[in-house]
């Protein structure tokens, strides 16, 4: 999962239930979004793109989902 290898770059910023929330809004993206092939570069994408928002300080999965879907309509 490509989600899994950009955690491993920053070990210490998001505790275990971040990263549950994190990883709870990258497949509820996916689904949305019908990505099934997890070579796919857009899959990458959502996953920087839920990180970040992660980062700036969002917890809840389904506000994390709609500010990735929300960027990438733009």
């Amino acid at each position: 999962m490509p989600i899994q290898h950009l955690f491993e770059a920053e070990p210490t910023v998001f505790m275990p239930d971040d990263v549950h929330a994190i990883v709870q809004a990258f497949e509820q993206v996916l689904r949305m979004k019908r990505l099934v092939d997890r070579t796919d570069p857009v899959v990458l994408l959502i996953a920087e793109l839920i990180i970040a928002a992660a980062r700036g300080g969002e917890r809840d999965p389904t506000r994390l989902s709609a500010a990735v879907l929300s960027r990438m309509s733009l």
